[in-house]
């Protein structure tokens, strides 16, 4: 069964990622309606655009694609980095110096609780180093040579 994931996002919020990562872990494999619970009392700046963000993709994931409000759940939350504005800072004897503010692209996917999105990723094969699988990264020596 393929899970669908309905994205959302906002670009250049004018916060750096750093502060709004914060508040995004705190939401991350949450409920939708738990999430927006939490964001609501939450008393930080980029609380209320994260809800909004939230709100959006929950909006589109019922709208667009059918699924159901009670069973989203947010399994996919990022915070990059955007634009940087330069803003000049005058200090004294005529020099300049500048300012860099940052912003961030926040981005939300939400899915259906049920499969989950990781547990269909392919498995790596175990590369380990140890005594069971180091004949297998020997150099192998012609006799005579």
């Amino acid at each position: 069964m393929d899970t669908q994931i309905v994205y959302a996002k906002t670009k250049n919020f004018d916060q750096p990622p750093r502060k709004v990562r914060l508040v995004v872990d705190l939401v991350r494999g949450k409920k939708v309606d738990e999430a927006l619970l939490i964001l609501e009392h939450l008393n930080k700046k980029a609380s209320n655009i994260i809800s909004k963000v939230i709100r959006n993709a929950a909006a589109s994931a019922v709208n667009n694609y059918g699924m159901s409000r009670d069973k989203l759940y947010i399994c996919d939350a990022r915070v990059d980095e955007g634009m940087k504005r330069v803003k000049p800072f005058y200090r004294a004897r005529g020099t300049l110096n500048f300012k860099t503010k940052r912003m961030s692209h926040i981005t939300i996917g939400v899915c259906e609780m049920g499969v989950s999105p990781i547990s269909q990723t392919p498995k790596v094969e175990d590369k380990s180093f140890g005594a069971n699988n180091i004949h297998k990264y020997k150099r192998k020596v012609k006799d005579g040579a």
